[in-house]
């Protein structure tokens, strides 16, 4: 009997949860990819990633982080709501994150250097499911068995690291940033059966996940209204530890093992018209061709992110309303997502709304955005989800660390 329980809770164990596997949740379980960005960023759908001025830059293009002669920095919160559905029900995930900060320094002339954080992927999530398994005994019988699947996850992957950019002639930007990749996490899975009698059984999976990768940012300036910008971030090998308990505390597996972050290209612009400014940017991502020794039974694709915002810029001038003070963006954004659902392509559409509101005397910009996108078909067994979010933000600019001129 207890021979035939131990089957049946390994069985039940290592099933799939059809959320986990083919939606939020992807390899590794990372969970829900952040957009990098900081507030303002999020409002124009991740467009902004050629622009700069001497409050703004953007975090993912280090030539953006050259220097203006002042400190700049950028804090940022975010939360989200997932509903995750695919054909057993729905499920509902809040994601509460501290997605990025980044504080840049006038260095040597036009030269910056800056400190970022970025939270790549957030991984909390409790899932309760009710099932009724059929067991085919030995002897040709059916038992059944009345089944609670609870399964919560937690932990993140992040990544920091260090920029220096500089300007290399009248008209051209150079950045180059440092990055370092860390995380844990962790996912518990516990399962009540009753079937005369009542047993539980769980299983534990902790990763812990190190890495070292490189970021490069090339931005032209065609004229003052207007910028092109392209990004490189080649591949980067994380080293991950793994290890797994069962149910009492007995660790049953450990593994050094692989993930690789793939390369990545961006290309973006923006370009001012009166006071419109209309910003793009296009990510391509080769997941398909990246190596993993785990997470490696996922079908991966290629991923393309596309963005499109929308600005109107602020007056500057005294004694104009607030409404005229006010920056006002509205942003488009597709997503080919990087792993396949049933052997079927994956697409994000979203849209986003954000507004900054001037500061400490115009020196810093109050910025909040919401955000909706949609991911996925309830068609053919697959999952479909709705994300929520709101992110809220600083960005300024001060004196500090200036220096002074004789």
């Amino acid at each position: 009997m207890m021979k035939r329980l131990l089957s049946i809770t390994l069985m039940i164990l290592f099933a799939a949860v059809p959320v986990m596997a083919e939606s939020v949740f992807g390899p590794l379980g990372v969970g829900l990819w952040q957009q990098n960005g900081n507030a303002r960023s999020v409002g124009l759908a991740g467009s902004d990633m050629a622009f700069s001025d001497s409050i703004y830059f953007a975090i993912d293009n280090p030539a953006t982080w050259r220097s203006y002669g002042v400190t700049k920095y950028t804090v940022s919160f975010a939360a989200n709501k997932v509903y995750a559905s695919d054909y057993t029900g729905e499920d509902i995930a809040d994601n509460y994150v501290f997605p990025n900060a980044a504080l840049l320094l006038p260095f040597y002339k036009s030269f910056g250097l800056g400190f970022y954080y970025q939270a790549l992927t957030d991984h909390d999530y409790l899932i309760h499911r009710s099932d009724t398994y059929d067991i085919e005994q030995p002897v040709d019988t059916l038992e059944t068995y009345d089944l609670l699947r609870r399964v919560q996850g937690n932990g993140g992957m992040s990544r920091a690291g260090a920029v220096l950019a500089f300007q290399v002639l009248q008209k051209v930007d150079v950045g180059i940033g440092l990055d370092y990749y860390f995380g844990q996490l962790e996912e518990l899975v516990t399962i009540d059966f009753q079937q005369g009698s009542f047993s539980r059984s769980g299983r534990y999976i902790l990763h812990e996940i190190n890495g070292v990768g490189v970021n490069l940012g090339f931005t032209a300036h065609p004229s003052q209204n207007s910028a092109v910008s392209l990004t490189v971030r080649p591949p980067a090998m994380l080293d991950v530890a793994s290890s797994l308990t069962i149910q009492a505390g007995d660790s049953v597996g450990f593994a050094d093992e692989q993930f690789e972050m793939p390369l990545s290209l961006g290309l973006g612009g923006y370009i001012d018209y009166g006071r419109l400014r209309t910003l793009a940017r296009i990510n391509y991502t080769a997941w398909k061709e990246s190596e993993h020794s785990i997470a490696s039974e996922f079908e991966y694709d290629n991923s393309v992110d596309v963005g499109l915002g929308f600005e109107r810029i602020p007056l500057r001038e005294p004694l104009v309303p607030w409404y005229e003070e006010a920056t006002f963006r509205a942003g488009l954004r597709y997503q080919q997502h990087y792993v396949r659902a049933g052997g079927n392509p994956l697409y994000t559409y979203g849209a986003a709304v954000g507004m900054g509101m001037p500061i400490a005397y115009g020196r810093g910009v109050f910025e909040f955005a919401l955000t909706y996108d949609m991911r996925g078909t309830v068609t053919d067994n697959l999952a479909k989800e709705r994300i929520y979010g709101i992110q809220i933000g600083i960005s300024s600019t001060e004196r500090w660390f200036v220096r002074r001129q004789r």
